[in-house]
């Protein structure tokens, strides 16, 4: 091309531009800033229960678990058939709660040999309603929704990288009778938009959106919530 040729081009391509520009909103954070009201984040950091730390001990003293470092540390090749990553994030549901782990305890998977003793005499959360007091997180989280229901017209917006947290958090609503929606990965499009306006309407029912952190798409205005 000539040296005209490209001129024009680029010409063409800022014309372009500006045309595009004018046609998109863009909600910038100085824009934003002006008419939202300040954002309180807060950080809880808070303790495993009993039965936590005892998985989690078991887990970290396992024989497979020890035999892996050990391997490591002298430069051999691990033992475990799990990958490190798995391994954490199997430790990453533990302290979500121990429900979500309870089935590699009782088949006895790798680093989970001794943990199923730890669940109490006849424990079955595929049978039996959810208990928050096994979890620390689980307990905060069940008196902070409670707080906020009992004291409060505000709404909440749980989100997780976890579907099986999802599952959690419906069982926790259920157990207290929490009107909720749910957006994961399974849901359509079409479908989501109903549910965010089913959500935002200040006449509905549904105190919380249950949120994957994963679901990709389009993005959510949740204006009904503020928590």
């Amino acid at each position: 091309a000539t040296n005209d040729e490209v001129t024009r081009a680029q010409e063409k391509l800022k014309e372009m531009d500006g045309i595009v520009s004018k046609s998109i909103i863009r909600r910038t954070q100085a824009l934003l800033s002006k008419y939202l009201p300040v954002k309180y984040e807060q950080v809880l950091c808070i303790k495993m229960t009993s039965i936590q730390q005892n998985i989690y001990q078991s887990f970290c003293n396992s024989d497979s678990v020890r035999r892996a470092l050990k391997a490591e540390c002298n430069g051999e090749k691990p033992k475990m058939t799990s990958s490190s990553l798995a391994a954490i994030t199997s430790l990453k549901k533990l302290v979500n709660h121990p429900d979500q782990i309870y089935a590699a305890c009782k088949e006895g998977k790798e680093g989970f040999e001794e943990a199923g003793d730890h669940f109490p005499a006849g424990h079955d959360p595929d049978r039996g309603r959810l208990k928050p007091e096994m979890s620390g997180k689980l307990t905060v989280l069940d008196c902070l929704l409670a707080v906020v229901k009992s004291t409060s017209s505000d709404k909440v917006v749980l989100v997780s990288n976890y579907t099986q947290t999802l599952d959690m958090f419906e069982k926790l609503c259920q157990l207290r009778h929490y009107g909720y929606v749910r957006l994961d990965g399974s849901m359509t499009i079409k479908k989501r938009a109903k549910v965010v306006d089913e959500f935002n309407d200040p006449g509905s029912s549904q105190f919380i959106f249950m949120l994957s952190s994963k679901a990709g798409g389009c993005g959510l205005n949740l204006i009904g919530a503020n928590r």
